[in-house]
């Protein structure tokens, strides 16, 4: 079986030699998070603007 030529080190591995790893990670999921969000709202129909006073 002939080796990938293409496949290499992951991007976690890369983050983590540059110590940066825990930063994106935390990124990623405030971004999940940030979008779920949106994704509840829009399906409620709540305003950005309402969103202080709605209640889940």
């Amino acid at each position: 079986m002939k080796k990938n030529l293409y496949i290499g080190s992951s991007l976690d591995d890369l983050f983590k030699e540059e110590g940066t790893l825990n930063d994106i990670n935390i990124i990623a999921v405030k971004r999940v998070i940030a979008w779920q969000t949106q994704q509840e709202m829009a399906k409620k129909k709540i305003l950005p603007r309402q969103s202080g006073r709605a209640q889940v």
